[in-house]
């Protein structure tokens, strides 16, 4: 079995002073100084691969990137935690908010690479969340996408894909090849490599590949600002609470 998994270095975004948010002079949003980190939804999918990996042996894993950063202390993790092969696509152009050059990017790498029986995304990344690059690939592959998958499990050579929805959790069977888009998974963790696995890694290099992106219409970056999330609470006496649940329940 194949797998390419797509996956995304971002910048921690926890880690911006206030000031900067205030992008209207500086549209580019510099935020150089915050660290570099692994997409926390991208974690959970690449453990997908490898638990697959760990069932199913042969099992061959491509991990790719489209980032202009080299990420080579990323990459070496990768390779210890037992990815066979990482992959980074190193665009000439500034790919910030532009999903349908990045989805383009990695549809190209598919194509002259593959056949792959599953393609594995998380769901979306910062800094826009767009949640568009998954589906603009697969489209472009015209390959059939299951979204919202939140564990794949496999046995005599059978992939079975649990799906969540808003009132249950649904199991499908995969035909490949497919495309997999993985939402708060079961193993939202990339495991940790022992020491040893990390220093017998410590060779490896990603593969380098140069491209310039293609032209597709993509949003246009006027700013940004902080979701600002307010809670509002209140306590209540043992009395009230019987009320004010039932009021709670009417409007659900």
């Amino acid at each position: 079995m194949r797998i390419l998994v797509c996956f995304k270095i971002v910048r921690d975004l926890d880690n911006v002073i206030d000031s900067d948010w205030d992008s209207e002079r500086d549209p580019s949003f510099r935020i150089d100084y915050t660290r570099k980190i692994l997409n926390d939804a991208d974690q959970g999918v690449l453990e997908a691969a490898l638990l697959i990996s760990d069932r199913e042996p042969g099992t061959e894993i491509t991990a790719v990137t489209v980032t202009d950063d080299d990420g080579a202390s990323f990459f070496t993790g990768l390779f210890a935690a037992g990815i066979g092969n990482v992959v980074r696509i190193a665009p000439e152009e500034d790919l910030t908010l532009r999903p349908a050059a990045t989805a383009a990017l990695l549809a190209q790498y598919a194509a002259e690479t593959g056949p792959y029986d599953l393609i594995l995304f998380g769901a979306q990344a910062p800094p826009g969340d767009s949640r568009q690059v998954p589906y603009a690939a697969a489209e472009m592959l015209q390959l059939p996408a299951i979204d919202r998958v939140r564990e794949l499990m496999n046995s005599d050579g059978r992939i079975t894909a649990v799906r969540e929805t808003d009132t249950s959790l649904e199991e499908y069977e995969l035909l490949a090849p497919a495309a997999i888009i993985m939402e708060n998974p079961v193993h939202s963790y990339l495991r940790l490599p022992t020491l040893r696995e990390r220093m017998k890694a410590s060779g490896k290099t990603a593969e380098l590949i140069q491209r310039s992106a293609p032209a597709l219409p993509d949003a246009e970056i006027l700013g940004f600002r902080p979701a600002r999330i307010r809670r509002d609470g209140r306590m209540i006496s043992p009395e009230e609470a019987p009320d004010l649940l039932a009021d709670i329940l009417k409007e659900l």
